[in-house]
């Protein structure tokens, strides 16, 4: 009960910092998810240097970052979710090529930016540069880290600023979707790399496996509910009074 509160009361704080970010970001004519994010990274060295380690790990003990952490992990997969939803439903009008042109362009030159900043820390950066990470694992990370697009913070930035991004707007989120899709993927393995070579791989591609179909599964039993459902609602549209209480195959049965 005592970690709940405090959970709760971290939340509350976390959300007064992220108002007075918005606040601030607005002032300076900046997209509001800017100021909150500048201002949550600033919290944690601020209270570091203003009060100490042990005020520090007073405010934000183990057990309880576990619990925020799940809370904020939580929070992502939802605002993900909502984000594919409304690109299933209310983007209209986009053209194949052009999706694909501008999310080969943005994926591709970053991968390459990223290629070439491992190629540096590889063979010609200082040793400690490196330190002891995998080849692999870092070539992966440094071409990852350059070309994901943080889709969270483009569907913030684009919700606020949509009557001045017009169609660019669907279209800049379809095609961070689509390049933050084979990233991530880049990401599980490059972590694979790093945990313990090509077992630590198979491990990531196992758990994507298991991920895909799971949501596989998932598509195709919400699908037949949802065609159920409108199949219930267009029966019952033909039934008058006391019928409309009764399953769409009495309707259709009885007339």
């Amino acid at each position: 009960m005592q970690n709940f509160l405090h959970l709760v009361a971290l939340l509350a704080a976390l959300f007064a910092v992220a108002a007075a970010g918005r606040f601030l970001a607005r002032l300076l004519r900046l997209p509001s998810v800017i100021g909150e994010i500048a201002l949550s990274v600033l919290l944690g060295p601020v209270l570091l240097h203003a009060f100490g380690p042990a005020v520090f790990a007073a405010v934000l003990p183990a057990d309880v970052m576990g619990l925020l952490r799940h809370v904020g992990e939580a929070g992502l997969v939802l605002f993900l979710v909502g984000i594919v939803h409304q690109l299933d439903h209310g983007v209209n009008g986009l053209r194949g090529k052009a999706v694909g042109r501008i999310t080969l362009g943005a994926f591709a030159l970053p991968l390459l930016t990223g290629l070439v900043f491992a190629a540096w820390v590889l063979w010609l950066a200082p040793a400690e540069v490196r330190g002891t990470a995998d080849a692999g694992a870092l070539v992966l990370m440094l071409a990852v880290a350059m070309s994901v697009t943080a889709v969270p913070v483009l569907a913030r930035i684009v919700e606020e600023r949509r009557a001045e991004l017009g169609r660019s707007a669907d279209l800049s989120m379809m095609a961070s979707m689509l390049i933050d899709t084979p990233a991530w993927l880049l990401l599980a393995v490059a972590l694979g790399l790093a945990a313990g070579g090509l077992g630590g791989v198979w491990v990531a591609l196992a758990a994507i496996a298991a991920g895909g179909m799971l949501a596989f599964l998932g598509f195709r039993l919400l699908g037949r509910l949802d065609v159920r459902a409108s199949t219930y609602r267009g029966s019952s549209r033909g039934c008058s009074g006391w019928w409309r209480s009764w399953p769409a195959t009495g309707c259709t049965r009885w007339g």
